[in-house]
């Protein structure tokens, strides 16, 4: 079943995706994007629900109807330029089939989990651990934000971040 509102369509300009897990029989896979138009108390673009779709299967041809149907209800978002995924590989790849060329990211918390894992497989602890994920993730010291090598907004910046 999908869910979701011509005006919800709209305004989508990146979109994350993720399904939630152990709901009876079912799965609900929630689409989401930062709306660019407003900013919350805190001077962020809040997140916004969008479509949603509820399935009994995590597989591709379950996934696919998502990212399908909002092609179909929205030709222009053929030009979506990102989504994210929580790294399930069906989730993505039925995306991926839908908007090919869209870049997929994966969620900065799936992301800094997989490279917290890999740290402590690799012995790494401790102060060293904490030092990789700040520098990697970006940290706040006395309220305020210090950028990490994902906080880069250019290939340039990236590179040059990560030999300081």
């Amino acid at each position: 079943m999908f869910l979701g509102s011509d005006r919800q369509l709209t305004e989508i300009g990146k979109l994350g995706e993720d399904t939630t897990f152990n709901i009876g029989n079912y799965y609900v896979t929630v689409s989401f994007y930062k709306h660019q138009m407003l900013l919350n108390k805190f001077d962020n673009e809040p997140v916004m629900m969008c479509p949603m779709l509820i399935h009994q299967l995590n597989t591709f041809d379950s996934y696919f109807k998502l990212p399908s149907t909002l092609l179909q209800e929205s030709p222009k978002l053929i030009d979506l330029k990102v989504f994210g995924t929580d790294g399930d590989v069906n989730l993505s790849s039925a995306f991926q089939a839908c908007f090919p060329n869209s870049k997929h990211l994966l969620c900065d918390i799936h992301m800094f989990v997989n490279i917290e894992r890999k740290l402590v497989k690799l012995g790494i602890s401790g102060k060293l651990r904490k030092e990789y994920i700040n520098d990697i993730f970006g940290y706040v010291e006395e309220d305020i934000k210090i950028p990490g090598l994902v906080d880069s907004l250019s290939a340039e910046e990236f590179t040059c971040n990560l030999n300081n």
